[in-house]
């Protein structure tokens, strides 16, 4: 049963057409009631997407052999039981997943620190009756992004003052960054512009800052952190501990520490300068797993890459699913049954390749994730971690 489900949906993923697709979650959710030891209700995956979405997304963006290799390491993780979740981001109760986060066939990037959370409930937030701006405001505030954009536009159509109207460019940034779509916050509005309002100004710079910082332009945030240090003494001291923090992203860490007496001196006691240097290297040592170790211990073991990055389930998992089908396959070509030998062959190698890349992945996933909550301790010591959240975003419109 488990050799008919694989070949139908390795046939049904060749096509991208509705009824193939219908095909296919048949035998995902068949796979789910039937086989899998997750038992939850039909229909219903651990993993957000489930794997059935996961394969076509994969097959779509990066074509039928890789994504098949992408389907097969992601099955072989599903069927090893309920996932750890800290091995993932957690939402809404599912263990998020996306195939474009594939660190080796995909763009990586899973546990990007992104903006963090009000520390304040959202219907505690007050909004001005008498404020121009008070609705896109409460829409921004309730995640309406897309609404509090439009709303915006409403009043740059009836705006009559020049620098009010370029700050509302400012603001659908604001927006258009919090819905990841970093190309139309850059060309909503002019990063250039100057306000004869200094909190304007700087709201300006942290966006622009902000989203470079979403795209990995750490290099450009450097350099535009050293020709925006202003006259005040204070915004000059947190401009330079963004600074700080875009060249350690950078894998820069000699500078930081040498600068760092001099950002963290006034108010920091040496021990405390000290333990910020040693966070500091701290983010240079976050590579924890080898991904070429990994993907070579599959290959010569299947399962075991798995388990070298402590992914003991999935290992298990994989070392039974391979060797299922390789004793499928001996006893195929023993037997003189050399087509069938062949089509199983056909098969079971993306779930042979897809447990070698699938064990590189883990091994990235664990080092980025090091790296990541080596990033947040660095914001959190920084003193700058509130302004990589929604509450401050939100006070650009005071």
């Amino acid at each position: 049963m488990l050799k008919i489900f694989i070949f139908f949906l390795v046939v049904a993923n060749v096509f991208s057409q509705s009824y193939f697709s219908d095909v296919s979650k048949i035998y995902f959710n068949s796979y789910h009631e039937l086989i899998s030891p997750v038992k939850s209700p039909i229909g219903h995956c651990q993993f957000e997407p489930s794997c059935s979405e996961y394969s076509r997304e994969a097959i779509n963006e990066y074509g039928f052999f890789a994504g098949i290799t992408m389907t097969g390491d992601r099955l072989i993780r599903c069927s090893g039981g309920k996932a750890d979740p800290s091995f993932y981001p957690v939402s809404n109760n599912k263990l998020l997943d996306p195939a474009s986060k594939n660190y080796i066939i995909g763009d990586g990037n899973l546990w990007a620190l992104g903006l963090s959370q009000s520390t304040n409930p959202q219907n505690d937030i007050i909004i001005k009756s008498d404020s121009v701006l008070g609705y896109s405001k409460f829409l921004f505030s309730k995640k309406e992004f897309l609404l509090s954009i439009s709303e915006l536009y409403k009043q740059q159509y009836n705006c009559n003052d020049s620098e009010f109207c370029k700050y509302l460019d400012v603001l659908i940034a604001v927006n258009y960054t919090c819905l990841n779509n970093f190309n139309k916050a850059m060309n909503s509005y002019d990063y250039e512009n100057t306000f004869k309002n200094k909190n304007k100004n700087w709201n300006t710079f942290f966006i622009t800052y902000l989203i470079n910082d979403f795209q990995d332009a750490n290099l450009w945030n450097i350099e535009y952190c050293k020709r925006n240090l202003p006259v005040s003494i204070e915004e000059k001291r947190i401009i330079k501990k963004l600074m700080l923090y875009s060249m350690i992203k950078d894998n820069n860490f000699e500078e930081p520490i040498d600068l760092a007496d001099e950002v963290f001196n006034y108010k920091t006691a040496k021990d405390s300068i000290e333990l910020i240097k040693k966070m500091i290297m701290d983010c240079s040592d976050y590579r924890t797993k080898s991904p070429f170790m990994a993907g070579l211990l599959s290959t010569v073991l299947p399962g075991t890459g798995y388990m070298y990055c402590g992914y003991y389930k999935e290992g298990i998992s994989s070392l039974i699913v391979n060797g299922l089908f390789g004793l499928g396959i001996y006893s195929l070509f023993r037997n003189n049954n050399t087509p069938s030998g062949i089509l199983l062959s056909a098969i079971a190698f993306p779930f042979y390749l897809g447990n070698i890349v699938g064990s590189a992945n883990c091994a990235e996933s664990i080092n980025d994730k090091n790296k990541e909550l080596n990033l947040l301790k660095i914001r959190k010591s920084f003193e700058i971690n509130y302004l990589f959240s929604v509450e401050n975003l939100l006070s650009f419109w005071d």
